[in-house]
C-alpha cells in the first residue's frame, strides 16, 4: 500500500500535488482499475501549510567558509529549497470511490469532500455577544467587545460525479477548480473573520456560508466546526497598571472547557439555507 501510493505520487501526469483533489482520484482509479474484487475506495488525505523560508542575499555555505550570509538583511527571497511550517492548518479531501457493477469499461461513482482544519484566528475587538436566551442558570455576562478566538474546521461537498475510466475521463475533475475554491473559501473566511463586526460566531458563520454558496457553485454544501479557545484580558489594575478598552495589550488563554459552534449550510436551486446551528 505504501510503495503504491509514492509510486502514484512520483508517476502522477500533473506537475505538482498541490491538487489533492486529483491525487485522490488517481488513487482510487488505480486501486479499483487494478483489483476486480474490490468494489471501493476510500482515500483522505492532509495537505499541511509549507512555506519557502525568506533568507538574506542566499549565498551557499561550505566548510572554508569564513565570512556571514547576513550582511545584507534587507535583501530577502525565496530559498530554492528549504521551507517552514507556516501554520498549523491543513487541506483536507475525503473521497470515496464505487464500482459500478456490470459496466464496461470500468465506472466509477465519486463522492467528494474538501476542506480544511486547524485555521487558528484571533482578534481583539469586533466582536460581541448580547441580547441571547437566559434563564436561571445563566451566569455569562453580555460583552459589547469581546476577543474572539477559535480554531476553524469547515469541509465543503461537492454533486457526485460519474467517471467511465478512460484515456479522456478525468476531464470532469479537472473542469472543477478545486485550488481556487480552496483559497477561496479560507481567504472569505478570513476576510469576514477579521472586517465584520460581528453580534455573534453564528452570524460571522452565517455570512461566510452565504458568500461561499454564491461564489462558488459547484459547492453543494458547506460546514464550519468552530470551538471557543476563549482569551481574556489579564488583570494588572491590582500592581497599578491599567489592561482594558484601548490600553489593553496583555492577554491570558483558558484552557477550560468552552462550547463548539456548528453550522451547516446547504444549496439548493441556488438558495440558500441555514440548515442546522447548535453548540455541542
Amino acid at each position: 500500500m505504501k510503495n503504491t501510493i509514492y509510486y502514484l505520487a512520483k508517476k502522477t501526469k500533473y506537475p505538482t500535488l498541490d491538487n489533492i483533489e486529483l491525487f485522490a482520484r488517481e488513487i482510487i482509479v488505480h486501486f479499483l482499475s487494478t483489483y476486480p474484487h474490490v468494489s471501493g475506495v476510500d482515500v483522505s488525505i492532509q495537505a499541511h501549510n509549507w512555506t519557502r523560508i525568506s533568507v538574506s542575499t542566499f549565498t551557499p555555505v561550505s566548510s572554508t567558509c569564513t565570512g556571514t550570509a547576513f550582511d545584507s538583511a534587507e535583501k530577502l527571497g525565496s530559498h530554492p529549497h528549504s521551507f517552514y511550517r507556516a501554520g498549523n492548518d491543513k487541506r483536507i479531501v475525503n473521497m470515496y470511490g464505487t464500482k459500478i457493477k456490470n459496466k464496461s469499461p470500468l465506472t466509477i461513482d465519486f463522492k467528494i469532500s474538501s476542506g480544511l482544519t486547524d485555521l487558528y484566528v484571533l482578534k481583539t475587538t469586533g466582536s460581541s455577544f448580547t441580547d441571547f436566551h437566559k434563564d436561571q442558570l445563566t451566569t455569562l455576562p453580555e460583552m459589547d467587545d469581546r476577543i474572539l478566538s477559535t480554531n476553524v474546521e469547515a469541509f465543503w461537498e461537492f454533486a457526485p460525479i460519474q467517471e467511465t475510466v478512460s484515456s479522456n475521463s478525468h476531464q470532469a475533475f479537472e473542469t472543477i477548480p478545486f485550488d481556487k475554491i480552496y483559497n477561496g473559501v479560507r481567504q472569505i473566511t478570513l476576510d469576514i473573520f477579521a472586517n465584520h463586526d460581528s453580534p455573534s460566531v453564528q452570524n460571522s458563520l452565517y455570512r461566510m456560508g452565504k458568500v461561499i454558496l454564491e461564489k462558488f457553485k459547484e459547492i453543494k454544501e458547506i460546514s464550519y466546526s468552530l470551538p471557543n479557545k476563549h482569551v481574556f484580558s489579564y488583570d494588572l489594575e491590582r500592581f497599578g497598571l491599567k489592561n482594558s478598552g484601548k490600553d489593553l495589550t496583555v492577554y491570558m488563554p483558558i484552557s477550560e472547557p468552552s462550547g463548539r459552534i456548528y453550522v451547516l449550510y446547504y444549496n439548493i436551486k441556488n438558495t440558500i439555507n441555514k440548515f442546522q446551528s447548535k453548540i455541542l
